[in-house]
C-alpha cells in the first residue's frame, strides 16, 4: 500500500514539474497554417505503439511529420541546430566535421534541467518552424489535414506554448502489463528496471487525460482498425472558414484586376 502511494506522489510531483517547466518556456506567435488545414498532433508512451501507428497512418495516405527526425536533422554537419547550439554551448560542442557532438551533448547537457532546458530553446523554435515550413508545402501541394508526431508533446510544452490550433491530439496508449511486456521483450532489463524506468516518465495517464486515444492493447490487426476508424471519422475532407475567407478575397482581387484591365481597354 505504502509502495503505491509512494509512486502515486512520484507520478504527481513529474506532473507539476511540467506543468512548472512549461510555463518558463518561450511562447510562439501564432501560426496560420492551421487557419488553411487541420494539424493533428501524435503522442504516446514507450513502448506503446506510437511508431506503428504513425507508419499506419502513413499507409492511409495521411502525411506524417516526425520532429525527432527534424531535431536530427539539425544536428548535422554545418546545420542551422548546429550553429545555434555552438553559439549557445561553445565550438568544443561541434566536431571537426561540424556536426554536433552528440555523446558530449547527451552525457553534459541531457543531465543538467537547467542546460536541458537552454537545449530546449535553442532547438523548439528550429523544429516548430520546420514543421510549419513543411505543412505549407504539404498544403500547397494539396494536402488539408497533416499529422505532427511528437513523442513529448506534453513535457516539451507543445501543447501550451506553441501556439498551435491542434485540430485534435492523438495519444497512443496501452495498459500497463502490456507497456511492460513490451519493453521487457525488447530490452535486457529486469522488470524491476523496466517498472523505475517507466516511474520516471511523465505518466502515461495524464497524456491519456488530455488526449483522445488510440488503443494499442491488442495486436496489429485491433491497431490498424483503430486508426482506420480515425481517419475514417476525423480525416473528412471539408475547407476551413478562414480558408473560404482567404479564397474569396482572392477571387474579390482578381475580379478587381479584371474590371480595371476592361475598363482601361
Amino acid at each position: 500500500m505504502d509502495e503505491e502511494a509512494n509512486k502515486t506522489d512520484k507520478a504527481a510531483d513529474r506532473i507539476e514539474l511540467a506543468l512548472h517547466l512549461n510555463t518558463k518556456r518561450q511562447f510562439f506567435h501564432k501560426s496560420y497554417i492551421t487557419d488553411v488545414m487541420n494539424v493533428y498532433a501524435l503522442t504516446g508512451g514507450i513502448a506503446t505503439g506510437k511508431s506503428t501507428a504513425a507508419g499506419i497512418f502513413k499507409e492511409l495516405k495521411v502525411p506524417v511529420l516526425c520532429s525527432d527526425s527534424i531535431v536530427h536533422s539539425f544536428y548535422e554537419p554545418n546545420s542551422l541546430g548546429a550553429l545555434k547550439i555552438a553559439e549557445a554551448f561553445g565550438e568544443d560542442y561541434l566536431l571537426e566535421t561540424g556536426e554536433v557532438n552528440r555523446s558530449k551533448l547527451f552525457s553534459e547537457v541531457f543531465p543538467d534541467p537547467e542546460q536541458r532546458f537552454q537545449l530546449e530553446s535553442v532547438i523548439h523554435p528550429l523544429v516548430r518552424s520546420e514543421l510549419i515550413r513543411r505543412s505549407w508545402v504539404l498544403f500547397l501541394k494539396g494536402h488539408r489535414h497533416v499529422i505532427w508526431d511528437i513523442p513529448l508533446f506534453y513535457e516539451a510544452g507543445v501543447s501550451t506554448n506553441w501556439s498551435i490550433d491542434f485540430a485534435k491530439v492523438y495519444c497512443v496508449a496501452c495498459d500497463e502489463e502490456t507497456q511492460v511486456q513490451r519493453l521487457l521483450d525488447r530490452s535486457n532489463k529486469e522488470l524491476s528496471q523496466v517498472k523505475e524506468f517507466l516511474n520516471a516518465q511523465l505518466p502515461l495517464s495524464f497524456k491519456v487525460a488530455n488526449s483522445e486515444v488510440i488503443d494499442n492493447s491488442g495486436d496489429l490487426d485491433a491497431l490498424k482498425t483503430a486508426v482506420l476508424d480515425r481517419v475514417s471519422r476525423d480525416f473528412v475532407l471539408k475547407l476551413k472558414p478562414r480558408l473560404l475567407l482567404y479564397l474569396l478575397f482572392l477571387l474579390f482581387i482578381l475580379g478587381v484586376i479584371f474590371i480595371v484591365r476592361h475598363i482601361k481597354n
